[in-house]
């Protein structure tokens, strides 16, 4: 039998018990750069948006988005060109609830929309361009595209 925190508290007056420690779900950041890693591994020409996750300052940030197209690019560009796809775009999400309602549905934001709406775009001219929820997930479409 388990006993709570507050029981333990109370049997031993003074001394500290820890918190237990909560699961923790891995940001956006960490898929990202698992990712990253993986594709390393291999041994793939890669394009990352690593700008996307970091903190800028206010100047950086407006230098940054006037070198850039107006589209919400994807996270990662894979340049290996499978099938009838010139290359492989995957904008990365850190897991399906970031991306979709409980009902399946994708939730209703502008930035969501703007992604969808460039990834739609890529896959009009010719890529391979998915939304990737999770490092299982971002993997396993990296591992089919390139068996096309």
């Amino acid at each position: 039998m388990e006993l709570s925190r507050k029981e333990l508290k109370e049997l031993m007056p003074g001394y500290f018990v820890p918190p237990k420690k909560r699961e923790k779900k891995h940001s956006e950041l960490d898929v990202h750069s698992a990712v990253c890693k993986y594709l390393k591994l291999k041994n793939l020409m890669f394009i990352s948006d690593f700008a996307a996750g970091i903190k800028m300052t206010q100047g950086m940030a407006m230098r940054q988005k006037s070198q850039k197209s107006d589209h919400d690019w994807p996270d990662i560009f894979v340049a290996e060109p499978r099938g009838n796809y010139h290359g492989l775009f995957l904008e990365l999400k850190r897991d399906r609830d970031s991306l979709y309602n409980k009902d399946g549905s994708m939730k209703k934001s502008d930035h969501l929309t703007d992604q969808l709406t460039c990834l739609n775009l890529l896959n009009q001219k010719g890529y391979y361009a998915r939304f990737a929820c999770g490092t299982d997930e971002a993997i396993q479409l990296i591992e089919d595209y390139l068996k096309l």
